[in-house]
């Protein structure tokens, strides 16, 4: 890759990470720093931007994977909680996904279809998205209890040590809880 095509592609991450985080507002104490937002079509949704980064084990459980991370806040970089992900391989390209977001009031349960392919610039590495076109929370409890939404992810994982039990996953979570 060229350095100007690396530098338009740097700039286009900026230019979404900026997007994403000037949905967030001051916490107020609120760690996970949510903020409500109306979409062009004109429906609600209250967002909590996560991410998780680094290496952990992975753990089998017949055709599943399961793998924990601390999960962190995008607005504050504080840890709220932990994140795990239960996933099984649908075939090439896609990923069937059990996500739980733990937090200390509460936790949602997500259930999406993960797109993967292999990344270019980085042999055994995969690039990782989702982005449902219908509500995919399956599990809402305690300060959540009864909320609906959906949850965006975008990320990238090092593969090279799967096999041997361990992956290295860096990537950002949008929830969007319906209002």
């Amino acid at each position: 890759m060229s350095h100007r095509n690396r530098l338009v592609a740097l700039c286009a991450v900026a230019v979404v990470a900026g997007a994403f985080l000037s949905l967030v507002g001051p916490s107020d104490g609120n760690v996970r720093a949510a903020r409500a937002a109306t979409p062009a079509d004109g429906s609600a949704y209250e967002y909590i931007p996560v991410g998780n980064k680094g290496w952990t084990a992975v753990e089998r459980k017949g055709d599943r994977s399961t793998v924990t991370w601390p999960m962190y806040s995008l607005a504050t970089g504080e840890v709220i909680g932990t994140f795990t992900n239960d996933f099984k391989n649908k075939g090439p390209g896609t990923v069937d996904a059990v996500t739980s977001f733990v937090f200390a009031d509460g936790k949602l349960v997500s259930h999406v279809q993960v797109s993967v392919v292999p990344d270019p610039a980085r042999p055994g590495w995969i690039l990782v998205g989702s982005r449902p076109d219908a509500d995919s929370v399956v599990e809402a409890t305690g300060v959540f209890a009864g909320r609906t939404g959906r949850v965006d992810m975008s990320g990238t994982n090092d593969l090279t040590k799967f096999a041997t039990g361990e992956l290295y996953q860096d990537a950002f979570w949008i929830i969007k809880l319906n209002k």
